[in-house]
């Protein structure tokens, strides 16, 4: 559907931009984050760590390929209903768990946090090893990007 083609080439060309890359070595980059990593990032960028509206919420999931109620229904996923309005979840937010066990970069993210948090510096090692996000630019960039994208006082940002 030429709508969804509009969105996707929107989300892509927003998401270059908030990573800083420019060029062809930009669009491999944001070739290696799914759409939830996406979506985070989107939101972060546009919301910060407010509660949005449900259609505002819903729109930018669509965007990036996303059914917002599957997400929010999902075990370990990274939004939350609150009524009306719908909140993104950071990764003091979420079950260290689903952290522990999730693939996408957005949960690999997460968890690095909460073990660099912890001082677990063996096992945080172990999880970028593990996945191979270690070696992976996209996965610094996107964690930068949500870090510029954050109030100082962010305990998000603080990890």
């Amino acid at each position: 559907m030429l709508l969804d083609e509009v969105r996707t080439l929107a989300t892509d060309f927003a998401v270059r931009q908030i990573l800083h890359e420019g060029g062809q070595a930009a669009r491999s980059y944001s070739a290696e984050i799914s759409d939830r990593t996406r979506f985070y990032v989107l939101w972060r960028w546009n919301y910060g760590e407010a509660c949005v509206p449900f259609n505002e919420a819903r729109k930018l999931a669509q965007s990036c390929g996303l059914d917002l109620a599957e997400e929010w229904s999902r075990r370990g996923g990274v939004v939350k209903k609150e009524q009306e309005f719908v909140r993104l979840l950071g990764p003091h937010q979420r079950e260290m768990e689903h952290l522990a066990a999730g693939q996408d970069l957005i949960d690999v993210l997460h968890h690095a946090l909460r073990l660099w948090e912890k001082g677990d510096r063996t096992e945080l090692i172990a999880r970028l090893r593990e996945s191979s996000y270690g070696r992976s630019e996209a996965f610094y960039r996107v964690a930068q990007a949500i870090s510029e994208c954050l109030p100082i006082e962010s305990r998000e940002k603080n990890c």
